[in-house]
């Protein structure tokens, strides 16, 4: 029964269609998005006064400490809502500043205690559709911003769905008809923003990819068989997809683009399609290969246990991110992980930081000092290249793997040392037994389980992610906007058998952000011995004009010099080829050949000069 003088509220925490509830298209309302109501939505009836704090009598009752009974109150005089806090405790926040009393405009963020709230007006803007408030897409930038920012401290996800339309022919008319399925299919807490002429971009809050593809096709399959033919759809989300605004943006734009692509309607995700992903603190890894899907289901099997493990592979694929992979997915997580690479150290030097020293072991050593294993006590220690250590240190590293206890240099006292030991090495560890390098009993030790992470040239079908990885990460190192790779330069990245593996790629990445000037990744900005490596690989013969033949020299050839006047001869001819099939299919519109090459029309224009093309 409803107390006396007790306001009845509109509250729901399932997806509430505007359309259902028509008194409710103009209804300022509240979307609780973090706190002991999160994810329900309050409209705020007019000329009322409405409460909130512990008391059982407030308007809405938030059962936390951090909240004083009568903590704040909102009221509703004509179409503007006042926030007035009540002398709490704790204080009333309004987009991060402590407030006395203030009006709310759209978008106003409210903090009270450890709930969180958005304060939201529909309107109805540019011939919307009743009941849909359609934002500018500055207006729609920043609220994905502070989306994103929320989700990411509460560990939530939101996703961001990108609507296009053709409207060729048929200007108008079916806008208005795409806008009302809108706002039939969205809920009040989603945003909806103007992108362009016929795009529309829609923020989904507390949605994952699953809810966003869902949405998605009740947007499709909501629309007459001649509008529905007509829509493409691209969507991402977060963090799955990405973890930046521009980025997400931009993978939900391609996405839409990939979409338009198909016959008839068509709805794309902007993200890696079936992939297994590992949790790190401040990373993804995200796997595509099939040896590697299986080395990621391992890794989340055997992280709990205490096992010792042994990963082999060349030098920079990975394998120190693999051993912080299963750190942080074990019980030992909340204790240390202490890395050391033993090929960086003499022996002496070695041992020393492996179990301590006292004072005086050695000359210098002014002071004790305990080593890493047992500073990395109950938590995990990962030897690097541990195939390079000596045959004294292998002796001593093997009593402490059997008996968990440590000696210090100098010292004749053991001490306990609980500690998981993550071992990796590039070497043939089986051989360098063979050869009396590397001790039988210290092998068994360290391979209670064995990862061997294949080469990134074994890999390939990851490359596309680790540059759009890389590509956001160094974008942001540098402040610049976020950048696109022109095809050919991913065929050559694809094609390159990448020696150096991941660390090689990621330092390839960098550099070319750091030489790009404009919005696309050219070939210009890759290192010069991608450019050797593909024209080694393409032993071939091309016709040059008037007859001459043009050797491009493999490997073998390069011996008998001349290679480097004829690379260069090569790519020009390439390069030249590329331009003249680029203006021969855009009937010699330089425009549309600059899109079709990705690259600028000044670019274009200069490189027609160059090769006498005008």
């Amino acid at each position: 029964m409803k107390k006396p003088g007790k306001t009845q509220i509109t509250v729901t925490s399932t997806p509430l269609r505007v359309r259902e509830r028509p008194e409710l298209e103009s209804t300022p309302y509240l979307i609780a998005t973090a706190g002991v109501l999160q994810n329900r939505i309050f409209y705020l009836p007019p000329e009322r006064v409405l409460t909130l704090g512990r008391s059982e009598d407030s308007f809405l009752q938030l059962e936390d400490e951090q909240v004083s009974r009568r903590h704040c109150l909102l009221e509703r005089k004509g179409d503007t809502v006042f926030l007035r806090d009540l002398n709490s405790t704790n204080g009333t926040q309004v987009n991060g500043e402590r407030i006395v009393e203030v009006a709310l405009r759209d978008g106003d963020r409210l903090t009270v205690g450890g709930s969180q709230f958005t304060f939201q007006v529909p309107t109805t803007v540019g011939g919307a559709a009743p009941g849909l408030s359609l934002k500018s897409h500055a207006y729609f930038e920043q609220r994905l911003e502070e989306e994103i920012d929320r989700a990411g401290r509460f560990q939530r996800s939101c996703a961001l769905l990108m609507v296009f339309e053709d409207q060729s022919g048929r200007e108008g008319e079916q806008r208005e008809d795409l806008l009302a399925i809108v706002a039939k299919v969205l809920r009040p807490m989603d945003i909806v923003g103007l992108y362009g002429k016929g795009q529309l971009e829609v923020l989904l809050p507390e949605s994952g990819p699953e809810e966003a593809r869902r949405v998605a096709e009740n947007l499709a399959t909501g629309a007459p068989v001649t509008l529905r033919e007509r829509l493409s759809i691209g969507f991402a989300a977060f963090p799955s997809d990405a973890q930046r605004k521009e980025v997400l943006i931009e993978r939900a734009r391609r996405a839409m683009i990939r979409a338009r692509s198909r016959e008839g309607m068509g709805i794309e995700q902007g993200g890696e399609g079936k992939v297994r992903r590992l949790t790190l603190p401040a990373t993804r890894i995200i796997f595509k290969n099939e040896k590697m899907l299986q080395i990621a289901e391992l890794v989340q099997r055997i992280a709990p246990t205490g096992i010792s493990v042994l990963i082999q592979g060349e030098t920079g694929v990975g394998k120190e991110i693999i051993a912080q992979a299963i750190h942080h997915n074990s019980p030992r997580n909340k204790e240390p992980l202490i890395s050391l690479n033993c090929a960086a150290l003499p022996e002496g030097l070695l041992e020393s930081e492996l179990f301590g020293h006292e004072r005086g072991a050695f000359t210098g050593a002014e002071s004790a000092k305990p080593g890493m294993f047992e500073a990395a006590h109950r938590g995990t220690i990962f030897l690097d290249e541990v195939g390079e250590m000596s045959g004294r240190t292998q002796v001593k590293l093997l009593r402490v793997l059997q008996t968990h206890k440590v000696m210090r240099v100098g010292s004749t006292q053991e001490r306990t040392a609980d500690v998981r030991v993550i071992a990796a090495t590039n070497r043939n560890l089986e051989r360098a037994i063979e050869s009396g390098d590397f001790r039988e009993d210290l092998f068994y030790r360290l391979n209670a389980i064995t990862l061997n992470i294949p080469p990134l040239r074994d890999r390939r079908e990851e490359i596309p992610h680790l540059v759009g990885v890389f590509l956001e990460e160094f974008a942001a190192v540098y402040g610049k906007r976020m950048l696109e790779l022109s095809g050919d330069v991913l065929e050559l990245m694809l094609q390159y058998d990448w020696p150096g593996n991941i660390r090689e790629l990621r330092n390839c990445i960098e550099r070319a952000v750091v030489l790009t000037e404009g919005s696309t990744i050219l070939r210009e900005h890759l290192p010069t011995k991608i450019f050797q490596y593909h024209q080694e690989q393409r032993t071939k013969v091309r016709r040059k004009e008037g007859g001459e033949a043009l050797t491009y020299f493999s490997n073998d050839a390069a011996a008998e010099g001349g290679l480097a006047g004829n690379l260069k001869q090569a790519m020009d001819d390439y390069e030249r080829d590329l331009i003249v099939q680029a203006l021969e299919r855009c009937s010699d519109n330089q425009t549309k050949a600059a899109e079709l090459l990705k690259i600028p029309r000044r670019t274009l224009v200069s490189k027609i000069r160059k090769y006498g093309l005008s």
